[in-house]
């Protein structure tokens, strides 16, 4: 999974909870889908070996949001 191919990139993956426990309703299998897929395009074409890709949770303003960011230099700054 992303961890395995993280690991075989150098890359280090890192969690943030910043959001209590929070329950929605959605495809579980989409889900993990969606987050393999970013953690592996990250891996694949943005972060180098010895980067950190950060997966944050936040619940603010009455929303839910989970972020991935990574120090990849493909991606402008603004939208990091």
């Amino acid at each position: 999974m992303s961890e395995g191919t993280a690991a075989e990139a150098g890359v280090r993956l890192r969690l943030i909870l910043n959001a209590t426990r929070v329950v929605a309703e959605a495809e579980a299998d989409r889900m993990v889908q969606v987050f393999v897929n970013l953690i592996t395009n990250a891996t694949k074409y943005g972060a180098a070996r010895g980067d950190t890709i950060e997966i944050n949770s936040a619940f603010t303003d009455g929303r839910y949001r989970k972020t991935l960011a990574d120090s990849s230099p493909y991606i402008p700054e603004r939208y990091r």
